[in-house]
């Protein structure tokens, strides 16, 4: 077991905050992304007796699909800046009876203490570090020759409804531009691939769907909502839309209102997964001398 006391890590800056009802929204967002997750983590080659680093694990969920794949001959570690998701993450793992599962404070945007893991894994996560090229390039170090990196991260742009619902797509506006102005990367997917050869990684494969709402799946229009909720301060910081126009407390009823009455289907954004092995072969794109 790796010692936790001597990994410590200063928070790292995530638009959403780590509050009880962040924490609640990431569990739910998992639970709904869990069957592709776990199709992605076996297409990608996570099985039974590696040993799994979980990259900005946050409250587990991803950590514990992982723990579920190797077995208990295997391993897996979850890393995160935030102190209160580790700990949700620990007592989790403690209830569910995962025993071949630890968490670790860590935070990305340092050189990595970790070494000879069979597998990365990540999900929505990149979006959030502040150059993701020099993130994956230093991961290199944790995994072991033609070890697997397998990423999730999102195309959000591509959220929408067809036909056109005018306001899901004013509140699509509000997300986008309220992360955008919170400095994160709201359409890394499409861009995977590249960073991933860019790091000096062999790409292999990929795997992408697109969550979509429509008839009785309406109801999970509450993952749009809540998420609005949690970027109100920014929303509201930046100008970006008043309380007043997004009217927190009956905008799910009126986005389920527009989509029903014009017969419309909401997406999601498109959610890209990317594997790919650290090819000791492989040459990195130099560092920018700018």
């Amino acid at each position: 077991m790796l010692d936790a006391s001597v990994h410590t890590a200063p928070a790292r800056v995530y638009p959403l905050g780590h509050s009880p009802q962040e924490l609640d929204r990431l569990t739910i967002q998992a639970q709904r992304l869990a069957e592709d997750s776990v199709t992605l983590l076996r297409r990608a080659g996570i099985t039974k007796g590696q040993r799994v680093l979980d990259i900005g694990c946050g409250p587990g969920d991803l950590s514990f699909h992982a723990a579920e794949l190797v077995g208990p001959k295997g391993r897996v570690v979850g890393i995160d800046a935030s102190a209160a998701a580790l700990d949700a993450a620990r007592m989790r793992a403690a209830r569910l009876g995962y025993e071949n599962v630890e968490f670790i404070a860590c935070d990305l945007e340092e050189e990595p203490a970790f070494r000879g893991f069979d597998a990365i894994i990540g999900r929505l996560v990149l979006m959030y570090v502040s150059d993701p090229v020099v993130v994956l390039r230093r991961l290199r170090a944790a995994l072991r020759p033609g070890g697997l990196i397998v990423l999730q991260e999102p195309d959000g742009e591509t959220a929408g409804s067809t036909p056109d619902c005018p306001l899901f797509r004013r509140m699509r506006g509000w997300i986008l531009t309220a992360f955008e102005a919170a400095g994160s990367l709201v359409n890394l997917g499409s861009s995977l691939g590249g960073m991933l050869r860019r790091a000096g990684y062999s790409v292999e494969g990929s795997y992408v769907w697109q969550p979509a709402l429509v008839g009785t799946t309406l109801a999970n229009i509450d993952w749009f909502v809540d998420l609005v909720r949690t970027l109100m301060p920014i929303i509201e910081r930046r100008g970006i839309a008043t309380a007043e126009e997004i009217d927190i407390d009956t905008l799910g009823a009126r986005l389920f209102a527009e989509a029903t009455t014009l017969d419309a289907m909401l997406f999601k954004p498109r959610f890209v997964g990317i594997w790919a092995r650290n090819d000791a072969g492989a040459i990195a794109a130099p560092r920018s001398r700018s």
